[in-house]
This record gives C-alpha cells, structure tokens and sequence, in this order.
C-alpha cells in the first residue's frame, strides 16, 4: 500500500453506504526534507510549512 512510518492516515466513513475508505497523506516533513537548507530557518518555519502541505493535500483529495 505504500504506507511509511511518518505517513498521515485520513479516514472517510460512510455509514449510510456502509463503506470505509483510507487514504495516505505522505509525511510532510520527508517532503520539506532538504527542500528549504536554510540555516537561518527554524523548526518552527518548517513545521508550519509542513502542516500547510498536508492541510492542502487533505482538502485536495475533498474536491469533486
């Protein structure tokens, strides 16, 4: 399935259809990993890079 340790699991429960799906949000910080070497940059920087990456992605996947 491609899962890494790292990886965002999103759960989309439907009890009317009596489905689940499971959908992989790949590990923010792996991504931003090496993308800003910026010493000046902080955790704190990156972090919230990070959370705005995975926000985008999990609203993306939501579009009709």
């Amino acid at each position: 399935m491609g899962i890494e340790e790292g990886d965002y699991l999103i759960w989309d429960i439907d009890p009317n259809k009596k489905i689940v799906v499971v959908r992989v949000l790949k590990n923010p910080y792996k991504y931003l990993k090496g993308k800003y070497n910026d010493p000046r940059l902080t955790y704190e920087e990156v972090e919230e890079k990070a959370d705005r990456l995975l926000m985008g992605e999990a609203r993306a996947d939501n579009r009709a």
